[in-house]
């Protein structure tokens, strides 16, 4: 996508989520009309023109806010998985997902789905009766949804990696709890 053509002055997201990158990688996009105008908040060895000077000179563009060291395997894995995305095809991880959400959504009982019934997205919100101690047993049958505050619910987070199976596992295990 071309962030550019939004007109936005700074653009930030994870790449650990949907993107199916490492925790920790994610990327920052910001205007090079506006980025000599930002002032870093963190002095570091690598944001400098010469570490030892003084006064220091920061560096110009983005690498005026490089404080340290980095850790690059995040950043090389989100390459990767971008690459993956890329190559399998957006639309048809769309299609994957709403396919695997739609089935999940038909199991429910009606009264039980927070989220719309026709889903938007593989986030899917649902009425348990006490959600913390469903996310535990859950946790323990190695199933992973979270709970949520309010409402007070559980989320689960329906991705193209997921199987039909583990949608039909994911349902039978939360009938439990209605």
């Amino acid at each position: 996508m071309d962030v550019a053509e939004w007109g936005a002055d700074a653009v930030a997201a994870a790449g650990h989520k949907w993107l199916l990158g490492l925790w920790g990688s994610g990327f920052l996009y910001v205007d090079s009309g506006v980025t000599e105008s930002l002032q870093p908040r963190t002095v570091g060895y690598r944001s400098v023109e010469t570490p030892t000077a003084d006064p220091f000179t920061f560096k110009s563009g983005a690498r005026r806010f490089e404080v340290g060291s980095a850790n690059p395997a995040p950043h090389v894995a989100l390459g990767e998985a971008i690459a993956t995305i890329t190559d399998v095809g957006v639309s048809r991880i769309e299609a994957r997902i709403h396919r695997l959400t739609s089935r999940f959504v038909e199991q429910l009982p009606p009264a039980r789905l927070l989220s719309p019934a026709t889903p938007e997205s593989g986030l899917v919100t649902v009425d348990v009766d006490e959600p913390e101690q469903t996310v535990k047993r859950l946790a323990d049958e190695g199933i992973v949804v979270r709970s949520l505050p309010e409402p007070s619910a559980v989320r689960a987070s329906i991705h193209a990696v997921n199987t039909e199976s583990e949608i039909d596992r994911l349902t039978a295990a939360l009938a439990v709890d209605f």
